[in-house]
């Protein structure tokens, strides 16, 4: 049975830079996370930019933009790396759709020399932590995304949650 992870939210807001373009923030959460050794530690959260009304950004998982994330367990040990993302919000009733999927979601275990794109077809990977110095390993994690904005999005600072949680499996 997989151990369930606590975490706490850590919260980044990036001023806006122009008043009529939307400058969109992706919050970090999870930045730290404990069960029986695992550890998630959150690096830093998706920058969108700015983008004008009617306007698509896309962060793929190995831009300078997207989150990221360290987990660290015990080495030889096989995790469940899950994936929760929330739309971004002005307000509590206006929205900007955030799309995540496996493509946009990356994973490394050699200190990202190579990586890999989450091929589960949801927005989960098990991944078998890798050997490191004394009984520890790290896996590193990056997510990407795409927000799409309407023909009358409000202008505005965006911002929204982004949950990554590991068990042991």
């Amino acid at each position: 049975m997989p151990a369930m992870i606590m975490h706490r939210t850590y919260r980044a807001v990036l001023p806006i830079l122009r008043p009529l373009t939307p400058l969109l923030a992706f919050l970090l959460l999870a930045a730290i996370a404990h069960a029986q050794d695992v550890e998630v530690t959150g690096v830093r959260g998706i920058d969108f930019g700015q983008f004008y009304r009617s306007g698509i950004s896309e962060i793929p998982y190995n831009s300078a933009s997207a989150a990221q994330f360290v987990i660290t367990g015990r080495k030889g040990r096989y995790i469940r790396i899950t994936v929760s993302p929330m739309d971004l919000f002005l307000l509590w009733w206006i929205k900007l759709d955030l799309n995540i999927t496996n493509s946009h979601c990356g994973y490394s275990t050699n200190n990202g020399v190579t990586w890999r794109k989450f091929s589960t077809g949801s927005l989960f990977q098990d991944v078998k932590i890798p050997n490191g110095r004394g009984t520890t390993g790290t896996v590193l994690v990056r997510v990407g995304g795409t927000a799409v904005s309407s023909s009358s999005q409000r202008h505005g600072l965006y911002l929204g949650l982004l949950t990554v949680h590991a068990s042991y499996r």
